[in-house]
């Protein structure tokens, strides 16, 4: 895995996703709710699908 400046990005937005549904759980208590799947799901997505177009190698 190359680490470069959209890797390092796409992992922080990854973590972002995460650290905010268990902030947001732990605070008000609520663990099954749509609406933080639907902002952590947006973070997690834009991570992962970050990180897959950082690892591909362009063409010359």
């Amino acid at each position: 895995m190359r680490l470069n400046a959209k890797s390092i990005f796409s992992i922080l937005v990854i973590a972002i996703g995460l650290i905010f549904y268990i902030f947001w759980s732990i605070t008000y208590n609520i663990w099954f709710d749509i609406g933080i799947y639907s902002v952590t799901i947006i973070f997690v997505a834009s991570g992962v699908f970050g990180l897959l177009i950082s690892q591909t190698k362009e063409k010359e």
